[in-house]
């Protein structure tokens, strides 16, 4: 069997800060049913903290 070379890393919110994308999406399902929304601070505070 042939091996493959392989290169992992973590982008989110270590190359990239995803917490405004995420906060958009929340909010966007939030207000289509009707729910508070969050600001970016609150969806970073619930993020990120591993599994």
């Amino acid at each position: 069997m042939k091996q493959k070379f392989t290169i992992l890393f973590d982008l989110d919110g270590t190359l990239v800060d995803t917490a405004p994308d995420l906060m958009l999406a929340h909010n966007h399902v939030m207000k289509r049913f009707n729910y508070p929304t969050k600001s970016t601070e609150d969806i970073r505070s619930l993020v990120g903290k591993g599994a």
